[in-house]
């Protein structure tokens, strides 16, 4: 009996040891509840600015094609984003070929699980303040009570405004063809900066694979030292999941698919590869 009793103490030991040598981790997200889902909307750049850094999508792209389209809804499905954002400005949209290239990616998301909105942001850095009822009026003269495969809320199709849209009113009516929604007022504001917010009263909560902060290079070293918010391979927007969990997050929006102007692209990239794919579908 003692003998036995020491075999499995040294079996156990032997096992603890041989984990610590070769990496094996506890599953972050063991006693988590995961049973209820976890939607997830996506912000997404149509037109990339990717410039010339360590930090770029594999495959290369650019410009917003028809292979493109296809293979970011497919990868969009596979991690199971619910809704994307498309980012566009006002300028953008009153362009023919733009508004088109639009309702194509928003025929093409009808066709999967992959819900489509416009996120409405200013032409130029900065602040923009707008009437309320022009920009409905816009919104509805562009038509996008019909944009195809579209994010509907109360059977309506959702419109959301940057918080850099400054709004005269928010309380009057919407068509019934519309369901605009504001970051910062019934949405909440991207945080920036090292910390999260964590969700906040309506159960939404951002998060961030990382925030480069005006960082020329995307090194793993210039992460560390020059980024307010290190991409981690991959454990910060694991870590910022977690928390949503844990938070009981009704929503999540992703801060983005693949910005990478700003360090937060989460689709298959140069440095992580499809590591943060693989952490959005296991959240």
């Amino acid at each position: 009996m003692v003998r036995t009793l020491w075999r499995a103490a040294c079996f156990w030991v032997l096992l603890v040891l041989l984990g610590s040598c070769v990496g094996i981790q506890r599953d972050p997200l063991r006693g988590i509840d995961r049973s209820q889902p976890l939607p997830v909307w996506a912000r997404y750049c149509p037109y990339v600015e990717i410039g010339d850094s360590e930090l770029r999508p594999v495959p290369y792209y650019m410009g917003w094609t028809e292979d493109r389209m296809q293979r970011d809804l497919a990868s969009m499905a596979k991690a199971r984003v619910s809704a994307v954002l498309v980012e566009l400005s006002p300028s953008a949209i009153m362009r023919e070929e733009i508004r088109s290239r639009l309702w194509h990616f928003g025929e093409l998301a009808s066709k999967s699980q992959v819900r489509v909105a416009l996120l409405l942001v200013p032409d130029a850095p900065g602040e923009l303040k707008m009437r309320r009822a022009n920009v409905l009026r816009f919104l509805e003269t562009q038509k996008f009570g019909a944009l195809p495969g579209a994010l509907r809320q109360s059977d309506r199709v959702v419109v959301v405004l940057s918080e850099r849209i400054v709004l005269d009113s928010w309380q009057s009516p919407s068509p019934e063809s519309l369901y605009l929604r504001h970051l910062g007022h019934d949405l909440p504001r991207c945080p920036t900066g090292p910390k999260s917010y964590g969700v906040d009263e309506h159960g939404v909560m951002w998060v961030r694979a990382g925030e480069r902060g005006g960082s020329k290079s995307a090194s793993p070293k210039a992460q560390r030292l020059e980024w307010p918010l290190a991409r981690d391979g991959g454990a910060t927007l694991r870590d910022q999941l977690l928390l949503a969990r844990r938070q009981k997050a009704k929503l999540v929006l992703l801060n983005s698919w693949n910005d990478y102007s700003d360090g937060s692209a989460a689709e298959n990239n140069s440095i992580e590869g499809s590591v943060l794919l693989n952490i959005l579908l296991r959240r």
